[in-house]
């Protein structure tokens, strides 16, 4: 009987390991909401000036493309501005040099006097890029408080689908379905003949 017990005992202790697998922790849902109904949601923002796009549990991309708008006129902030990527834009980071690559790229939270701006994005609404946390850490550890965490924008997915299965790019022959916000003209003084 007591070998039994001892056994039995053995058997609960293996059973209950708590060790948790990191490919499988999720890291963050994107969740996207307006905390006041009666009041329009703030414009979306999609790029900042660090870019980093996050694929299944540790690809990551980067870029540091981005549209700076000195006021909101004529812009449709329900979709994203038109950066012209490419695949050669942008820069794949190894898991492994992520925490070297920030702190070699990313100055603190001001950088010629301006607050430095940053954008996570993913493919689904669900992060499990074990780099998402390392971003994020690094973020408070340098005071880096404009950030968003979003879903990847048409451009993004067709430039990395194109960078990862190594196939050519076209932005002409893709069929936008969200399309780009709308830059303002202003107008000009019509030239008499």
């Amino acid at each position: 009987m007591h070998k039994i017990f001892i056994i039995l005992i053995t058997l609960i202790q293996f059973s209950c390991n708590t060790k948790q697998d990191d490919n499988k922790f999720i890291y963050y849902v994107i969740k996207n909401v307006n905390r006041n109904p009666k009041l329009p949601s703030p414009p979306s923002i999609y790029y900042g000036n660090h870019n980093f796009i996050l694929i299944d549990t540790s690809k990551i991309f980067y870029h540091n493309k981005y549209v700076y708008y000195y006021c909101g006129t004529g812009v449709d902030f329900n979709k994203p501005p038109r950066l012209f990527l490419a695949p050669k834009s942008l820069t794949e980071i190894k898991i492994k040099d992520l925490q070297a690559f920030l702190s070699n790229n990313i100055p603190d939270n001001m950088f010629r006097g301006c607050y430095v701006s940053s954008s996570i994005s993913s493919p689904g609404d669900t992060i499990q890029n074990r780099g998402f946390k390392i971003i994020v850490d690094y973020f408070k550890i340098k005071k880096i408080g404009r950030y968003v965490i979003r879903n990847w924008t048409e451009e993004e997915q067709f430039v990395v689908t194109a960078k990862i299965k190594n196939i050519p790019y076209d932005p002409s022959k893709v069929e936008w379905k969200v399309g780009f916000d709308i830059k303002f003209i202003p107008p000009r003084e019509t030239i008499p003949e």
